[in-house]
């Protein structure tokens, strides 16, 4: 019998992802931010465009990590680790390595045909220029390179740490009010710190 969807999960992601559209919108007519086309508009313009991206990116990428995060330990339990590892390395593993490979390089190279990037050379020399710099999770596909390395811990961590005989699945365990306290408190510090020492736009490669 097919699993019921949660639909109110469903709409979530959909709202997530269609601010997540929103945004790279608003970086292409002048709003702040990282994109394939950035674009300019007047200062009032350009204030409202980064006030929107700015709400935004504060809470929508934690949403998505958070409702995939979620699932998470409730697919490892029905799969195992090696047909969960699989599953992700499919999924999510073969679109990434096909943006990297082909998605990416054309597209920029459209832009740079179009006069939008520059480069001095043929087709060929991009090519070999773009590889010889290549890295993993190229534009907005960091969030799936994301995703795969996170699987790719939860799994280490499920192989340290296994379910006990008579415990209850990681799905069913309860997250109390004190450990969510504790992990907004330590991981607001990390990052304090760590972008003390590596301010945001920095990325570590290949790993981007």
């Amino acid at each position: 019998m097919a699993q019921r969807r949660l639909l109110y999960i469903d709409n979530l992601r959909i709202v997530a992802i269609t601010l997540v559209i929103m945004v790279h919108l608003s970086i292409t007519y002048g709003g702040a931010g990282g994109w394939y086309l950035i674009g300019k508009a007047d200062p009032l313009s350009s204030a409202i465009l980064t006030l929107f991206n700015a709400s935004c990116q504060s809470f929508f990428m934690g949403l998505l990590f958070f409702l995939s995060g979620y699932f998470t330990p409730g697919s490892y339990d029905r799969k195992g680790a090696w047909p969960f590892l699989k599953d992700r390395l499919l999924r999510l593993g073969i679109p990434m390595l096909c943006y990297d490979f082909v998605v990416h390089p054309l597209l920029v190279y459209l832009l740079i045909a179009a006069g939008i990037y520059s480069h001095e050379g043929t087709f060929g020399d991009y090519m070999l220029s773009y590889y010889r710099g290549f890295h993993i999770g190229r534009g907005p596909l960091w969030f799936v390179e994301a995703l795969l390395l996170f699987a790719l811990v939860y799994a280490f961590w499920r192989w340290i740490f296994p379910v006990r005989t008579g415990e209850a699945p990681a799905r069913f365990r309860i997250v109390t009010h004190r450990q969510l306290i504790a992990l907004a408190v330590v991981l607001g510090t990390i990052t304090f710190f760590v972008r003390l020492w590596r301010p945001m736009g920095w990325a570590f490669e290949p790993l981007n």
